[in-house]
């Protein structure tokens, strides 16, 4: 329960905030650019915008991530714990591209946050009245309950 609601604050407090993310990124040697302009074909590949009217929803609600997170057993007894944040595309027929983590305490804990959305579906974003592809960033809280 206390994951949850640090996943779930974590989730709303860097959606409030926002997140500063560079012009461009490569996944999988495929380069994505960024923009908050109303989307439209870029070079090889579609733009993905790091911001829409309607961000992407996970189906099923956010509850079907919490029900895939797992905390390593060996990392929880040795007290391993902090904020782990992935980095992914959510494209427009609600799939996601690779997932990257772009921050960890511990490469478990990194690897236990990219799991949590294995088979993971979401609606996708739209923008100015377009489905579009959406660059997201999701923060996971690995706390240890009783220290």
């Amino acid at each position: 329960m206390y994951l949850k609601l640090l996943f779930c604050v974590s989730l709303f407090a860097m959606s409030i905030l926002g997140c500063q993310t560079p012009k461009s990124v490569i996944i999988d040697g495929v380069e994505y650019v960024y923009s908050s302009e109303p989307p439209e074909k870029v070079f090889a590949g579609e733009e993905v915008v790091t911001y829409s009217e309607r961000m992407p929803e996970v189906i099923g609600g956010i509850e079907r991530i919490y029900k895939n997170v797992y905390y390593p057993a060996t990392l929880r007894k040795n007290y391993i714990e902090g904020r782990v944040i992935v980095q992914f595309v959510v494209y427009k027929d609600g799939r996601i591209g690779p997932v990257s983590v772009v921050s960890s305490p511990h490469p478990e804990l990194g690897q236990a946050a990219v799991d949590a959305l294995s088979g993971v579906t979401f609606r996708p974003g739209i923008h100015y009245g377009k489905i579009v592809n959406v660059l997201y960033q999701m923060p996971f809280e690995f706390r240890v309950k009783d220290k």
